[in-house]
């Protein structure tokens, strides 16, 4: 016997979980050497329904069908109600469909699907249930294509406004495809002046686009206008939208920024400033600079904020002329620019590291002899050093000969000190401490101060 049939020692069968496939005939026989005894039961299993069969769609309309469907095994318990259930090509859930009685009777076979939605691909499939659950569903069917429909919904979040000098741009949310109950779906925009009494219409014929923006010379900036959209299909117009009122686009600002200077950072950055525009139109500023060998009009631009008087441009190329101007701007577009200046980026720092000579440390003391570099002709002269080692300490040593040496008294044992470049010929024999720091003479004042000596003769070759 299988796990799921137990003979006990009365003589009795238990079957543990009996399902419908446990039903029939059984039969019990007692043999001995002389003869044998049989008797027999039939075992009945009740459960859910059987699925329903041969489902079939007639009368198809915009939002209903017609199905048709034979009963299937209601397993020893009567039928109660049959469910309608609808898959759409957009879905792959099944759903239960509204129906036509909205309570199908366990003796119907026939009913309607309605509340569909029109021009839409559905599969339907049936289920029965009785007081022991619901049972398999039925074969889906064929997939249907429901009748077309003028749409019933208008588009939503209409708006717009700003965009270009003499435009008037209108804007809404596109219906979804369920939405569109037909071919040929596009909308119709309707916009009037505020006042205005004649409304004028335009058909958008890409069903995706939410977007219209209507182009008039003589359209005056920053005027108030009604806009109100709806959708049409081959079988007619849907409802308008509500009204929005919407401005048309301002002017773009009339005055070019003033006062525009420029500092050149190094040989990759320059910063640019200038005078706030005044007009209360302006939105941002843009900087357009292109290099001298290149054309204007593949120029690059930054745009900031109307609250900010100043740029910085980056990964610029170095030892080179550059063009920069700036402009104000908002929605409309961008006003005037600038008078154009030039500005020419530094010279490339030294792309030879120094090699160092000797390194010889103890205690507080710390020896440090290096070869000087020679800076290549497209490269800027060397000035001083700067080894970026741990910042405890500031060193600031002028250029000597061309070997450089120091030697650092009155420092931390295990100490890591940066050595700093420095404007040719300043001589500076300090060791500054981090700290808080005020500004003297162009070098940081730190709150400890030690001695550097220079180191004479530190290298012999």
């Amino acid at each position: 016997m299988d796990k799921q049939h137990e003979l006990d020692a009365n003589g009795e069968l238990l079957i543990r979980n009996a399902q419908l496939k446990h039903a029939g005939r059984y039969t019990c026989t007692a043999q001995t050497i002389v003869d044998n005894s049989s008797a027999s039961a039939d075992l009945v299993v009740r459960g859910p329904p059987g699925p329903p069969g041969g489902l079939r769609i007639e009368d198809i309309r915009a939002t209903s069908v017609a199905l048709t469907w034979s009963r299937g095994s209601d397993n020893h318990s009567p039928i109660s109600k049959y469910t309608i259930q609808t898959k759409t090509i957009l879905s792959d859930d099944w759903k239960d469909a509204k129906t036509d009685p909205p309570i199908i009777e366990g003796n119907m076979e026939a009913a309607k699907a309605v509340d569909l939605i029109p021009w839409m691909e559905y599969e339907f499939r049936v289920v029965a249930t009785n007081t022991l659950g619901t049972g398999e569903p039925s074969i889906p069917s064929n997939r249907i294509k429901t009748d077309g429909a003028a749409p019933n919904v208008a588009p939503s979040d209409v708006g717009g406004g700003g965009g270009s000098n003499r435009e008037l741009t209108i804007t809404w949310a596109p219906l979804s495809r369920e939405y569109h109950y037909g071919n040929n779906f596009g909308y119709i925009v309707a916009f009037k002046p505020f006042d205005g009494e004649e409304w004028k219409k335009v058909t958008v014929t890409n069903p995706d686009t939410g977007r219209y923006v209507h182009k008039d010379e003589t359209m005056t900036p920053s005027t108030a206008f009604q806009v109100k959209v709806k959708a049409f299909n081959n079988k007619g117009d849907g409802p308008y939208s509500l009204i929005a009122v919407i401005n048309s686009a301002q002017d773009a600002p009339s005055e070019a920024p003033t006062e525009v200077g420029v500092k050149v950072l190094s040989s990759s950055e320059i910063s640019v400033h200038w005078k706030h525009v005044l007009e209360k139109i302006v939105e941002s500023y843009q900087i357009r600079y292109w290099a001298a060998h290149d054309k204007e009009a593949a120029a690059h631009r930054v745009q900031v904020t109307s609250q900010e008087y100043s740029a910085r441009l980056e990964n610029l190329l170095p030892d080179t002329q550059y063009f920069i101007e700036v402009g104000a701007c908002n929605s409309a577009g961008c006003g005037p620019s600038s008078d154009v200046i030039e500005a020419f980026t530094r010279k490339a720092p030294p792309s030879q590291p120094p090699r160092i000579i000797s390194s010889v440390r103890s205690g507080s003391r710390y020896i440090i002899t290096w070869d000087h570099v020679v800076a290549l002709s497209n490269e800027s002269t060397v000035t001083g050093y700067k080894d970026g080692e741990q910042k405890s300490f500031t060193v600031v040593l002028e250029r000597e000969d061309d070997t450089l040496g120091f030697n650092i008294i009155g420092g931390r044992p295990n100490q890591g000190y940066q050595k700093q470049s420095v404007t040719e010929g300043i001589y500076v024999s300090k060791i500054l401490e981090n700290g808080p720091a005020d500004r003297a003479d162009g070098l940081e004042v730190h709150d400890k101060i030690i001695e550097v000596r220079q180191k004479k003769n530190v290298y012999t070759p």
